[in-house]
């Protein structure tokens, strides 16, 4: 068994992957999976359903990361606050062209930021 911190993340390697770049081990396993299992569903099933897979990560973004140091971290009185958006969901969109004028309103997902790159 290989150490946790040698572990691969598919959603990861995928990306890596269709920017050109030599891959890590071919794997179906998440690090992150009920963040991240509809994104890599986006790679996994190129076809008229990458928006829905696409809407779907981001209606259950937030409340996923609830593990994370920064989770609601808005109430803080330390103004530690930096803000809650999904970049890898709108890098997957851009990657894979997938139509994204469903979210252009949701608070966590940095549509600006996607069509904004060249």
């Amino acid at each position: 068994m290989r150490h946790p911190e040698f572990a691969t993340d598919a959603l990861v390697n995928r990306m890596v992957k269709h920017l050109g770049y030599p891959g890590q081990d071919e794997t179906d396993h998440l690090l992150w999976p009920k963040a991240y299992a509809p994104l890599y569903a986006c790679f996994k099933q190129q076809d008229t359903k990458t928006e829905d897979h696409l809407e779907t990560v981001m209606n259950q973004w937030y409340r996923s990361m609830r593990d994370t140091y920064w989770y609601e971290t808005h109430d803080n009185r330390h103004d530690v606050y930096f803000g809650y958006w999904c970049f890898e969901a709108a890098a997957v969109a851009k990657m894979l062209g997938i139509d994204d004028g469903a979210l252009k309103h949701h608070p966590n997902y940095p549509y600006d930021a996607r069509h904004d790159l060249t």
